[in-house]
């Protein structure tokens, strides 16, 4: 497992509706103590996921784009009958794995994610990132 500690918020109706899906690692629980960040329980990604951003950097002509733009697609479709939002869908926050010639895709990273209008960006993001 993998704990995440969170200071601020954290889209863990986001988190849970594309883990359902088979789109985002399982989050297993969560806890806010008072005075401390909150810590979220969700399921390991081992060393055979890979982002995507490292996956089209090594290699951008594999023949399964098209599995890992309809998941992706998939995705946004039930973030949209939700309107919810994941704020930071990027290739980053994106994690590859294939299996047998398969793409299967799970989404991370659900800091800015939340009700669509009602969560907002951080005032200041860290621009050494590849956005």
């Amino acid at each position: 497992v993998v704990v995440k500690l969170v200071n601020d918020s954290y889209g863990e109706e986001v988190h849970q509706l594309l883990a359902r899906h088979n789109l985002a690692p399982a989050l297993y629980g969560y806890a806010r103590p008072e005075g401390a960040p909150a810590a979220y329980v969700m399921e390991y990604l081992d060393e055979n996921w890979r982002s995507l951003f490292d996956l089209l950097r090594r290699d951008s002509s594999r023949p399964f784009h098209q599995a890992i733009y309809a998941s992706l697609q998939r995705a946004l479709d039930l973030l949209k009958e939700e309107n919810l939002v994941h704020g930071d869908l990027r290739s980053n926050n994106i994690m590859v794995r294939i299996t047998d010639g398969e793409p299967q895709i799970k989404i991370i990273d659900y800091d800015w994610a939340g009700k669509a209008g009602q969560v907002r960006y951080p005032a200041a993001r860290n621009e050494s990132l590849d956005w």
